[in-house]
């Protein structure tokens, strides 16, 4: 199945372009999203509405009716709101998420704009997410990747998700979850599982 890339917070799909080019041949089956702006000054909910129409652009693309979603970072809390909100299950068959701050981050009080809002722990827009989760969870296939050690998503278990697989890696820093192989392996085996 197709897998579409999110990335997070002062990125862009570029983002996953190192680690795509090591994959080799699983990587064609990748494609990327820039959400714009991703600066924290525009609202995840209204990130979350432009990865929707990507989805629905790239399942007319393909002609496939459903699509696998791999997000980084602050991509996770996009791609949750859409599955959630915007009808994502319909559309998504498998959700992997990648040092996302689920259930927000504490640096997130560093940064003014919407989407720093959004993403502090105990947020109006968390505790919306968080009333029906388990729906969520039950509807698509959910690994949440994390690191004990991120700095970005702080503390490290926000990146975890209860009714959710939830899979330590002892990585030391929030970026180099992208490079470090392990997190591929276990990207490439969450997708392989059948749905």
């Amino acid at each position: 199945m197709n897998a579409l890339l999110v990335h997070g917070i002062f990125d862009t799909g570029e983002v996953f372009k190192a680690p795509l080019e090591r994959m080799g041949p699983d990587a064609a089956r990748f494609h990327r999203v820039d959400l714009a702006p991703a600066d924290g000054s525009t609202s995840l909910v209204e990130l979350a509405h432009q990865l929707r129409d990507r989805v629905t652009a790239l399942c007319a693309e393909l002609a496939v009716p459903r699509l696998d979603l791999v997000a980084f970072s602050m991509g996770g809390l996009v791609g949750r709101y859409y599955l959630q909100r915007l009808g994502g299950c319909e559309q998504i068959a498998r959700f992997v998420t990648i040092s996302s701050p689920l259930r927000g981050t504490m640096l997130a009080y560093s940064g003014r704009g919407p989407a720093f809002g959004e993403m502090r722990p105990g947020s109006a827009f968390l505790r919306d997410l968080d009333r029906d989760w388990s729906e969520t969870a039950q509807c698509v296939q959910v690994l949440n990747l994390w690191t004990p050690f991120d700095l970005v998503v702080w503390p490290g278990a926000n990146g975890c998700l209860p009714g959710a697989r939830n899979l330590r890696l002892n990585v030391l820093r929030h970026r180099w979850m992208l490079e470090d192989p392990r997190t591929w392996r276990a990207v490439l085996a969450a997708l392989a599982e059948p749905v």
